[in-house]
């Protein structure tokens, strides 16, 4: 409890430094937006997307007492928001499509875009257009992923590939231990996941910078050489180990015990001890 304690200050610290990151980008048109501060002529650009390429291929989801709560995977993206149709509530849920681009650029010379689970989110009321719609939200749930098979199912396997397929199936149904928000959530709502995943209301956080960061690296890929000189650092060059001399490898490790830190430091000297020990007789 004493860890949990310390993330509300550090999810705060972090959407306060993506914010300024996004300010400074925004002078030189790197510009992530909301579907509210887009132009007239973009969002009819955005809907038209949506309808086109996306809403064929979302799995939209019911929860009511007929339909269960489904798993959620962690990690991924779900759009989520109560459904009302005449005197029954139910739970609406789309899964964030990973087989499609997670970020829409916007037409224009500038690199604007809008992320996958806003869009959505701004146009739920197409997916369940037979019901009233409240609490629009997306969430990602984060499962424990610490699975330590004991010694001897290793040992007394016939094939290492078995276990480890075994092993990550598990890890995908493990329990949930970190629920994040876009948006804060209704009492109701919080209530309602705490049951559902078997947590605390400690363990929600609300986040206001994106919950995947995958597309900053096609961001990057795709600035002009004139901005990537400003923007992109230096590609670090691995510095070589202060702990060992040129030459050979083998006979210095012999001496003493030698601590190579990747990736500040080259694996030149790793690789220069397996191609020593392949030919190394006593090896």
């Amino acid at each position: 409890m004493q860890f949990i304690e310390l993330f509300p200050p550090l999810y705060k610290e972090r959407d306060k430094t993506y914010a300024e990151i996004k300010k400074q980008l925004s002078p030189y048109g790197v510009c992530g937006l909301d579907f509210r501060e887009l132009e007239q002529q973009e969002k009819k650009f955005v809907k038209k997307y949506f309808k086109e390429e996306v809403m064929p291929v979302l799995s939209p989801q019911i929860v009511d007492a007929n339909h269960p709560f489904p798993h959620l995977l962690s990690k991924e993206l779900y759009v989520v928001a109560n459904l009302k149709q005449g005197d029954k509530t139910m739970l609406g849920i789309i899964p964030v499509p990973q087989y499609i681009s997670n970020i829409l650029y916007l037409p224009g010379y500038d690199i604007r875009y809008i992320r996958m689970e806003k869009i959505i989110l701004e146009f739920i009321d197409l997916v369940f257009d037979q019901y009233q719609i409240s609490d629009k939200n997306y969430i990602r749930v984060t499962r424990n992923a610490d699975v330590s098979p004991d010694d001897e199912a290793y040992a007394d396997s016939g094939d290492f590939r078995h276990v480890m397929q075994e092993t990550l199936h598990k890890r995908r149904r493990m329990a949930v231990v970190r629920l994040e928000a876009a948006n804060s959530l209704s009492k109701e709502m919080e209530k309602y996941f705490c049951e559902k995943f078997n947590i605390h209301p400690e363990c929600i956080f609300r986040t206001k910078m994106p919950m995947k960061l995958d597309f900053i690296f096609a961001i990057a890929d795709k600035l002009p050489d004139s901005k990537k000189t400003t923007l992109v650092d230096v590609p670090f060059s691995p510095q070589p180990s202060s702990m060992l001399a040129e030459g050979k490898v083998i006979p210095q490790i012999k001496k003493k015990d030698v601590l190579l830190c990747y990736p500040y430091e080259s694996m030149e000297p790793f690789l220069q001890l397996i191609k020593e020990a392949s030919t190394d007789p006593e090896v």
